[in-house]
């Protein structure tokens, strides 16, 4: 089977969800303002309400109930609210409800969502300014397993059965099953998809950082949070059974950028990165509800 063929194929998989593809677009104006996200946002009821759900939630902390589009967008920003929209957006479009698919599908969401609350810990604890790029990069970054799940349900168990049987990472029982692993899928969805540079970036490099050029930090802080996520229990099979972040290429990049991570207390910080990696859990029941 020509897996990344197939995907080229399937007509539901060529475009994003409406809302999250021209949220995408109008993000590239630079003088786009909170009225137009706010209007463009309001012309899905169902999205709307969800945003409103998952602005309240934990995860951003506000001291004030929002009640309505517009003031979430105001209150969270533009590039905030932007992002939030392409998660509720996607998990609305991909999520299945009956038998072992939705036992992934629940995995893929719970792992997705656990990265993006964490890479954003991440990223404001060092001191990364990525305009809030790091969620939706996070929630993204496994786009390639969704697909695996969603219209190749019993290829994608077979890797998992693998991962676990033969002690391998998934990349290698996805190639061995597949033909192509999912950062690969990830290029092919992201392309079709038109995504900017950067998220595309961290789609198909996340598993190993040292092929990112665009934005090395913002690939090497999602993939921290993506194997921190694994460790502490929201797991995808992706085959980690131990972690030693100092000796994690990721990590390495990092400290390339910041120097004084090579001095950090790594037990203490991850403590902290993990009491915000446990709210995760109340951006999905808001993007489901």
């Amino acid at each position: 089977m020509d897996f990344l063929k197939h995907l080229h194929q399937i007509q539901e998989l060529a475009t994003l969800p409406t809302v999250a593809l021209k949220i995408l677009k109008l993000l590239e104006d630079p003088n786009v303002n909170v009225n137009d996200i706010a209007r463009l946002i309001e012309t899905d009821v169902a999205i709307s309400v969800k945003i409103i759900r998952v602005a309240n939630s934990p995860i951003y902390g506000l001291r004030n109930e929002v009640y309505s589009v517009m003031q979430a967008v105001s209150t969270l920003g533009v590039s905030r609210i932007s992002n939030i929209v392409v998660g509720v957006a996607l998990f609305s479009k991909f999520f299945r409800t009956t038998g072992k698919q939705s036992e992934y599908m629940m995995n893929f969401w719970n792992h997705s969502t656990s990265v993006g609350v964490v890479a954003k810990t991440l990223a404001a604890k060092l001191k990364l300014n990525f305009n809030e790029r790091e969620f939706v990069a996070a929630l993204m970054h496994d786009i390639g397993k969704l697909a695996m799940i969603e219209y190749f349900p019993q290829h994608y168990q077979q890797t998992v059965q693998i991962v676990e049987q033969e002690g391998i990472r998934d990349t290698e029982a996805e190639q061995k099953i597949l033909g192509a692993d999912h950062n690969q899928a990830g290029g092919v969805i992201a392309d079709m998809w038109q995504l900017p540079a950067d998220l595309r970036e961290v789609i198909t490099t996340h598993s190993d950082v040292t092929q990112a050029k665009v934005d090395p930090s913002l690939v090497a802080v999602v993939r921290i949070a993506d194997l921190l996520c694994e460790m502490w229990g929201a797991s995808i099979h992706e085959g980690v059974v131990q972690l030693t972040i100092e000796k994690e290429k990721a990590w390495q990049v990092l400290c390339g950028v910041k120097p004084e991570l090579k001095s950090l207390d790594i037990e203490a910080f991850t403590f902290e990165l993990e009491e915000d990696f446990n709210k995760a859990k109340t951006f999905i029941e808001g993007a489901r509800s």
